[in-house]
Formats: C-alpha cells, sequence, structure tokens
C-alpha cells in the first residue's frame, strides 16, 4: 500500500468522483483525508431488483464481482450464506463480511481473476449475483471447464444520470482530475461529456485499471492508470499527473 498521497495544502488540488453510491462517500472520505478538494456526483444509481433463490437450486459456490450486489441482496443472502463466496475486491468482499459470510475468498483485479480461484478449488456450478448488465463468462472457458455452469441471479439494476450535473462541469472547467472505477462508467462519462462544450483533450483522468484505460480510449489531456485497483493507487495515480 502507498503512504499518503502528499498535495499542496496551500493550493488542494480537484478530483471529481463520478461512482455509484456507496463507493463515492468512500472515495470521496478518502480523496478529503489526503488533501483533495472533491466534487462528487456519481454517474448512476443502483436500484434492487426481485430475486429468489428456488429450493432445488443446486451450487457449489458463489461468486459476487461488485458489492452493489451484496447491498441489494435483502433476506434471500441467509439462504446462502453458508457457501463460499468468491469477490472481487475487498470491499466487495468486506460487505460479504458484513451481509453474514463466513468463507470468503477475495480475489483482486476483476471477474477472470476469481475464475483461476474458481478453478483451483474445482468449483463447478457457481451461483453468480449480478447487475443487470454483466460479463459472461462462458466465454472464458477452455476444453477443460466446459462442465462449469454459471447460474445468473439478477439483484439490481443501475440507473443512469442524463446528462453532466452541473457542479460536475464547474469541476472539469477548474480542471478537476476525474477518478474513473469501471469500463461502464468511463464509457457513460464520455457519452455525457460529448453533451457539454468541453472537450477530451481539456480533461485529465486517474483510471482504477488498464482494462478501464483501454475503454476510455487515448484522446485526453492526459491519462493515468492505478498500479493496482484499489482507491489509494488511484488517488497516487491522480496526484501524479501535473
Amino acid at each position: 500500500m502507498p503512504s499518503s498521497v502528499l498535495l499542496n495544502n496551500h493550493c488542494p488540488r480537484r478530483l471529481l468522483v463520478l461512482r455509484p453510491e456507496p463507493g463515492a462517500t468512500t472515495t470521496t472520505e478518502l480523496a478529503q483525508k489526503e488533501g483533495w478538494l472533491v466534487a462528487t456526483t456519481p454517474l448512476a444509481k443502483a436500484v434492487s431488483v426481485p430475486w429468489a433463490i428456488e429450493k432445488n437450486l443446486l451450487f457449489d459456490a458463489v461468486m459476487v464481482t461488485s458489492a452493489q450486489a451484496i447491498y441489494h441482496g435483502g433476506t434471500e443472502l441467509d439462504k446462502i450464506k453458508d457457501y463460499p463466496l468468491y469477490a472481487v475486491g475487498k470491499a466487495t468482499a468486506k460487505a460479504a463480511g458484513l451481509a453474514g459470510f463466513q468463507s470468503i475468498i477475495t480475489a483482486e483485479g476483476n471477474g477472470e481473476s476469481v475464475l483461476q480461484y474458481l478453478k483451483r478449488d474445482k468449483r463447478m456450478r457457481i451461483l453468480r449475483l449480478c447487475g443487470e448488465i454483466y460479463k459472461d463468462y462462458t466465454a472464458e472457458k477452455n476444453s477443460r471447464e466446459e462442465n462449469r455452469q454459471f447460474l445468473i441471479k439478477i439483484l439490481y439494476r443501475m440507473q443512469n444520470i442524463a446528462c453532466l450535473p452541473t457542479e460536475a462541469c464547474q469541476a472539469l472547467v477548474e480542471n478537476a482530475i476525474v477518478l474513473l472505477h469501471s469500463s461502464r462508467f468511463a464509457q457513460q462519462f464520455r457519452l455525457l461529456l460529448a453533451k457539454t462544450d468541453i472537450n477530451p483533450d481539456e480533461v485529465q483522468i486517474a483510471v482504477i485499471s488498464p482494462t478501464v484505460a483501454e475503454q476510455v480510449g487515448k484522446d485526453w489531456r492526459a491519462v493515468a492508470i492505478a498500479e493496482h485497483p484499489d482507491d489509494m493507487y488511484l488517488l497516487k495515480a491522480a496526484a501524479s499527473l501535473k
């Protein structure tokens, strides 16, 4: 973990946080502790979707790539807390622990990193708790994994905003560095930015991973990539921008 991100206290720099809650508040509070001035305008809001675990549903592990699935799981999660849960990232693992899951395997990075743990532990029928839009990992199967099955349960959907809020536009005019935590919201930010008079080549961005950097494109004023998919490393990347 990097040491504290040092900023000039006499001239604090600005950040624009776009991720949904509750992550938005977590990132904002950490950035403020590190000396940043932060504008927080989430690009979407998660809304729960009714779901249920059928009595005859057979699986040997649970897979979660976003803490949102835990936040919106409701009482149905009580039926599956005795199963091993494979999570992407510390935030998701922490949410699962608070929800009562006892056996949690945490993978850093993305969903592909979880697949390696599932393969290691010979998990063949995996219950995936997802949002309405999710990546289909069946495409990742190879000849040795043809029998692996993902049982999909949709627990939430994201309601996108229609345009960048005035506060976000003002932050960009004031040279705020944009923090991008996912490919989805990186792409949405580009679409919303296109509706304004602000061009990408006027904007500096810091992204959580090389995958997000690839998705968001290269025509920005500057791009910094976190060394690891973690907020402290993302803030370190942002601090490296001039």
